[in-house]
């Protein structure tokens, strides 16, 4: 007799990529991700975030929110967001702006005239940022 196939234990998590330059803070905000049950894909710029999201859209996988620095190498936010937006496939995940320079008014500005309105400064208390991936995630 074979044991009987329960899925009703199967939860998929929403999963969550994050572009950012710094590998220290792209792992800080993956691990607070993590164990609050999300999943979580790191890359290391704009250009390999944007990569990642057009191999990835022709997968089963969904990526369910895109968090981003602005300040990266090569592809920076602002570059990143406007190939999103731009992308009919990619431009319906949400997108947060987490940045150091997010108190700025001319990132901003410039980060809302690119429509994302989700953007926060970068705070040591994770609960901000759950919150607001939470909130994201739900809506789309």
């Amino acid at each position: 007799m074979e044991p009987e196939n329960n899925h009703s234990d199967f939860v998929i998590k929403p999963l969550i990529m994050i572009a950012n330059g710094s590998k220290i803070s792209a792992k800080l905000i993956a691990k607070n991700l993590n164990q609050a049950g999300y999943d979580t894909i790191i890359a290391s710029d704009g250009f390999n975030c944007l990569q990642q999201l057009q191999q990835l859209h022709n997968q089963p996988t969904r990526i369910d929110c895109v968090i981003t620095s602005i300040i990266m190498a090569g592809m920076n936010g602002y570059k990143l967001i406007t190939a999103i937006k731009k992308d009919e496939l990619l431009s319906k995940i949400p997108i947060l702006v987490f940045s150091s320079i997010a108190d700025k008014t001319e990132v901003r500005l410039k980060v809302i005239e690119l429509g994302v309105k989700d953007i926060m400064l970068i705070t040591a208390e994770p609960e901000p940022l759950l919150a607001k991936v939470k909130d994201l995630v739900s809506y789309s």
